[in-house]
């Protein structure tokens, strides 16, 4: 009776897929040929006219916003864990939960805005010549993004090694200093097996989510490619990270299957 249902799972998750990329052709085809419309047109080159001056001074007012934002949220839920820690009696498992809870946060937003900064430095660079008020004011955006990059990224790795700390002190058995080039080897030597078990399946379902990400960012970039002109290196980029996760993962589970057969 099981093997019966799983086929007809099998089957149904293969007309799923083929119906997926049936789709995204289809997409792809009228996408295509309404791009070809708008350049015929002009409408296009118009539209990146308008919209390039805009983006020459919005891109550099959201870099600085973002890591604004990022960092005060940061910094505060920072300082609430730390009150919390400092008000926990020793007993109560309720109040040191919530305080690592609240440590999630500040992790969770400094990655995203590194990522984001490595982004937005290379986009306002690209985009201050394209500035309404001349050379004077391009060189004006050119020093502001190297400042607000350097800057924020300092206070970023620094919103990173207070974190670490906090969790160190709630948790003495963490070992590992976040400017050490060996801090994730060494904080995972010191997580015990249900942590490690729990960071394992965060693992599995970041890989699934940038598999996804890169099977769409894949058909974006052909698509440009085909279109706009983009060319082959934004299709080879994204191609590039999408090998380098797969392999590292199959590497990591042939490595682990490894030192079982030797255990």
């Amino acid at each position: 009776m099981t093997e019966p249902k799983t086929k007809k799972s099998e089957r149904k998750t293969l007309l799923i897929f083929l119906a997926v990329i049936a789709v995204s052709m289809v997409l792809g085809f009228f996408v295509g040929m309404g791009a070809d419309m708008l350049a015929d047109s002009g409408a296009l080159a118009d539209l990146q006219a308008r919209l390039l001056p805009v983006l020459s001074w919005l891109t550099p007012l959201l870099f600085l916003a973002l890591n604004l934002v990022c960092l005060a949220l940061s910094f505060s839920s920072l300082k609430k864990a730390r009150r919390e820690a400092e008000a926990w009696d020793g007993e109560s498992e309720e109040v040191i939960d919530r305080a690592e809870a609240r440590l999630n946060l500040p992790v969770m937003l400094s990655n995203v805005a590194m990522v984001c900064n490595f982004f937005l430095f290379a986009a306002v660079f690209v985009l201050a010549k394209h500035n309404p008020w001349g050379e004077e004011m391009e060189i004006a955006i050119y020093i502001l993004d190297i400042l607000v990059f350097l800057v924020s990224m300092g206070l970023i790795i620094f919103v990173q090694k207070k974190t670490v700390d906090q969790v160190k002190k709630l948790n003495p058995e963490k070992k590992g200093n976040t400017l050490d080039m060996h801090f994730q080897k060494d904080w995972m030597d010191s997580c015990d097996e249900a942590e490690r078990q729990a960071i394992g399946q965060a693992a599995m379902a970041a890989m699934k989510t940038v598999s996804t990400v890169c099977l769409a960012l894949w058909m974006l970039t052909f698509l440009g490619c085909l279109f706009f002109g983009t060319g082959l290196l934004p299709v080879f980029c994204v191609v590039a990270v999408w090998l380098a996760q797969s392999v590292s993962y199959n590497l990591a589970c042939l490595r682990r299957d490894k030192k079982k057969e030797q255990g």
